[in-house]
């Protein structure tokens, strides 16, 4: 699961931020992080654990589902539109995205 997210992340939109030898899990939170704010269009400062992605990150129906499709092309695990409504914070998207892979 991780190499292949390692992959998707090398995107050239998706640069890595974090490659100075941190653990994985560290650079894995990051790399979620890069990806969520990209696909909600917010700095990546924003994107914290604890930010809920409708309220504080003003995620609508539109960019949920391309988040959806994101996570879905990552993990190679469909994501309904049921999953996305159950995601309220990113840690809700980080822990989908471990149980997915």
């Amino acid at each position: 699961f991780y190499t292949g997210l390692e992959k998707q992340l090398r995107d050239p939109g998706i640069a890595r931020s974090c490659n100075d030898g941190t653990e994985r899990n560290t650079d894995m939170t990051e790399s979620i992080q890069v990806l969520i704010a990209r696909h909600l269009d917010v700095d990546k400062a924003a994107v914290t654990e604890t930010a809920r992605l409708r309220e504080d990150l003003d995620m609508d129906e539109i960019s949920s589902m391309e988040l959806g499709l994101a996570i879905s092309e990552l993990t190679g695990t469909e994501v309904s539109e049921e999953d996305m409504d159950e995601l309220i914070t990113v840690q809700d998207v980080m822990q989908f995205i471990q149980r997915a892979g």
